[in-house]
Order: structure tokens, then C-alpha cells, then sequence
């Protein structure tokens, strides 16, 4: 899969929890290191648990803004990209 997803513009990956990890699932932190390796310009983080997005998302949203190489989302239902 890393090889399909090399250079793409926009990746959708489902995070479901902030660090731990949990079978069949990905974590923030292995979906940032996913993109990057693959040389994604933007990352949108979706399926993060609820619980999780309810107790660390504005946390989490400050956090990945931060990022200087790559561009992080945390989309909301309803939200729509715009990609330059």
C-alpha cells in the first residue's frame, strides 16, 4: 500500500485512537508516519474513537497545526477539502 499511496496529494486515513494501538486499527501517530513516508502533501484523520475526539480533538487539532512538512486534518461531519 505504500507504494500506491507515494506522492498522492490527499490521504484519508482512519485513526481511531490518539497512541494506543488497538488490532485492525491505526493510530494518529502511525498515520502521520504513513504519510509521510509515502511524501503526502495534506493527511485527513478520520474514524478517531469518539471518546477520544471529545477529550483530546481541540488538544489534537493544535497539535498537528503545528506540523511544518505536511498539512493535518481532523475533518468534522460535513466538512469539505479544498486542495490547492
Amino acid at each position: 500500500s505504500e507504494d500506491m499511496a507515494r506522492g498522492c496529494g490527499v490521504m484519508v486515513h482512519e485513526a481511531y485512537t490518539v497512541e494506543n494501538r488497538i488490532p485492525g486499527h491505526a493510530t494518529v501517530f502511525e498515520c502521520l508516519d504513513f504519510a509521510r513516508r509515502t511524501g503526502a502533501r495534506t493527511l485527513a484523520l478520520v474514524h478517531l474513537q469518539r471518546q477520544e475526539r471529545k477529550s483530546r480533538g481541540e488538544e489534537l487539532r493544535k497539535d498537528l497545526s503545528e506540523e511544518e512538512d505536511i498539512r493535518v486534518l481532523l475533518p468534522e461531519p460535513g466538512d469539505v477539502l479544498g486542495h490547492p
